[in-house]
C-alpha cells in the first residue's frame, strides 16, 4: 500500500494561484477583444459617418472592475466624451446669438 501525505493548504494555494492566472488572461482577453470588435469599429463608422478625424477619438473604453481585481468576468464598456457633438453633426445646429438673429451652424473639417 502506497501512503500519500496531501496538504490541503497547498492544494488551495495552487488552486488560487492558477484562478488569478486565467482571471489576468481572462482581463487581457476582453480588453484586446473590446478594443477590436467595439472600439475600433466605432471609430470608424464615426469617422465615415461624420467626415470628422477628430471627434472618432472621442471614443473611450474602460474595463470593470478598473481595479485588476482577479475576476472572471470583466466588462468592456465603450462611450464618446463628446455625444453632444455627435447629435448636432448628425441633427445640424443652430447657432444663436445675444441679438436674436440665427444662423445655421454647417460642420467642416476643420470645425
Amino acid at each position: 500500500m502506497i501512503r500519500v501525505d496531501i496538504d490541503p493548504n497547498a492544494i488551495a494555494k495552487a488552486v488560487e494561484g492558477e484562478r488569478i492566472a486565467l482571471a489576468k488572461r481572462v482581463r487581457l482577453a476582453t480588453e484586446s477583444s473590446g478594443r477590436e470588435l467595439l472600439l475600433e469599429p466605432l471609430r470608424m463608422m464615426t469617422r465615415k459617418a461624420l467626415n470628422s478625424k477628430k471627434l472618432p477619438t472621442t471614443w473611450r473604453a474602460n474595463l470593470y472592475p478598473k481595479e485588476a481585481r482577479h475576476t472572471l468576468t470583466p466588462a468592456f464598456f465603450a462611450f464618446s466624451r463628446a455625444p453632444e457633438i455627435m447629435i448636432a453633426f448628425e441633427e445640424g445646429a443652430t447657432i444663436q446669438p445675444l441679438a436674436g438673429k440665427r444662423y445655421l451652424w454647417i460642420p467642416t473639417e476643420n470645425v
